[in-house]
């Protein structure tokens, strides 16, 4: 008997055992979950350094080029100059200002990304000034390859000879490279010595105004097309205020007025020439007129005073500035901004929507219609001549 009770004991101690090791409740291990899903991380970070690498890259590429093109380069008066041409250790320097476009009186902007094709005359006086003042600089020399532009541009250019000729009492050449057509001209007029290339043109002496269109019918204005016609009125305060309105004739009163004007500005140019080249003004009005000559015909009229190259035209400057073969020919360094390169901003383009010289009084050889600015847009008007 007490077997058997030691034996129930025993059974009831393996039973307790047995129920205490009964299968509990399975708790998940929701942090092992977690684990195994890994955690989804922002990339701003990744995206804002790719960004930084290539914002630098550029960066360094800008540099680049600004470092190229100021290799060979001084700085004089805390003017940066290139040179290009001639002994590049000689202190004695020829400064070489390029007059390659049509010319207008003002730029907008200092940027040579933004000058839109054009010179202009009060920034190349402005060089001229500042030449001045560079003890360095023993001559000036300007290339010029222009159909002339606008009156007080080219009259800019050339009060910048003479303050230059004058304040110093040094030389200023001329070089034509293809043409020096009226206003550019006027600017060459001004220098000591005109030297043309094989080939040029130079002339032009004489005043552009206009034009002014007549529209006998409109028919349509943009999008909008009318069988009969369009009537546009202006309502004006002043007789002849809409003087250039193409919705009606130019009266003769107009005419003459405005041909008065332009007389009195062609009497300008052509005293302005005869004193600069000794030549009669009777023979500018009557011979010369305003046509372009080759440089046999321009020699002929007293225009140019002798053919040559462009390395002719710095020796003979060299020579009258007693310099001998001891020079280099420098040039002004263009404004290049870098951001606005690497932004990709350019001039604006030059198209047939708005013209820059319509209804100006100008010293330009050739139709004001060819030189045209894309920023502004067209009327958009169509008529029945």
């Amino acid at each position: 008997m007490d077997s058997e009770t030691k034996n129930d004991g025993q059974v009831s101690s393996t039973q307790a055992r047995n129920a205490s090791r009964s299968p509990q409740p399975e708790v998940q291990n929701t942090s092992a979950q977690y684990q195994s899903q890994p955690k989804r991380k922002s990339n701003w970070g990744l995206w804002f350094f790719l960004f930084l690498l290539l914002f630098s890259i550029c960066l360094c590429s800008g540099v680049v080029v600004l470092l190229a093109e100021a290799t060979d380069s001084s700085s004089v008066l805390g003017q940066n100059y290139t040179s290009i041409s001639g002994d590049e250790k000689s202190k004695n320097k020829i400064l070489s200002i390029k007059i390659d476009a049509p010319i207008l009186t003002e730029s907008v902007s200092d940027n040579y990304l933004l000058s839109g094709g054009y010179v202009y005359g009060y920034t190349i006086k402005e060089e001229l000034m500042k030449a001045a003042d560079n003890d360095e600089i023993k001559a000036v020399i300007l290339e010029i390859n222009s159909p002339g532009g606008t009156i007080v541009g080219s009259k800019a250019i050339s009060d910048g000879i003479a303050y230059y000729r004058e304040k110093t009492q040094r030389p200023v050449f001329a070089y034509v490279q293809d043409m020096a057509a009226s206003g550019a001209y006027w600017a060459a007029a001004a220098t000591d010595k005109i030297i043309a290339d094989t080939g040029s043109l130079t002339g032009s002496i004489g005043v552009l105004f206009g034009p002014f269109e007549y529209y006998d019918k409109l028919v349509s204005v943009g999008s909008v097309t009318a069988q009969n016609g369009i009537d546009i009125y202006y309502i004006t305060g002043g007789e002849y205020k809409d003087l250039g309105n193409p919705l009606r004739r130019i009266t003769d009163e107009e005419l003459k007025t405005l041909q008065r004007d332009v007389n009195y500005e062609y009497d300008v140019f052509v005293n302005h020439v005869a004193s600069r080249r000794g030549i009669d003004p009777t023979a500018i009005k009557q011979d010369v007129k305003a046509l372009l000559y080759g440089v046999k015909t321009a020699r002929e009229y007293k225009l140019i005073d002798m053919e040559g190259s462009r390395e002719t035209a710095y020796s003979e400057l060299a020579k009258e500035a007693n310099l001998g073969t001891d020079y280099q020919i420098i040039r002004q360094e263009r404004n290049f901004d870098v951001f606005s390169a690497l932004l990709g901003i350019r001039a604006p383009e030059v198209t047939k929507t708005s013209c820059a010289f319509c209804n100006k009084m100008l010293f330009l050889h050739g139709n004001p219609l060819e030189y045209t600015i894309g920023n502004a847009a067209g009327s958009g008007a169509s008529v029945d001549r």
